[in-house]
């Protein structure tokens, strides 16, 4: 894999006690998909992506959704197993 600066920048916002969200934003093609891919699959057991634009449930995947345990229960039936909290 090509070192990318942003891999550092990534990995340290996911590890921190921050409640702030992280936002990539930048030009097509670039990447960005990639290296969000590839530190959420280096950090965590569980990960999963959600396209809420190509995802053909969309916005209705989490409409009903009003707690953590609804989330995570929702998420764990689209991965098709539990997802840890």
């Amino acid at each position: 894999m090509l070192f990318r600066k942003i891999e550092s920048l990534i990995e340290e916002h996911l590890k921190s006690d921050t409640k702030k969200i992280l936002l990539i934003d930048g030009a097509r093609q670039v990447g960005k998909t990639y290296i969000i891919r590839y530190v959420g699959e280096k950090l965590f057991e569980n990960f999963i992506e959600i396209n809420m634009v190509e995802d053909s449930l969309g916005d209705r995947l989490f409409a009903e959704t009003k707690t953590v345990e609804d989330f995570y229960l929702q998420v764990s039936m689209l991965k098709g197993e539990k997802m840890k909290e």
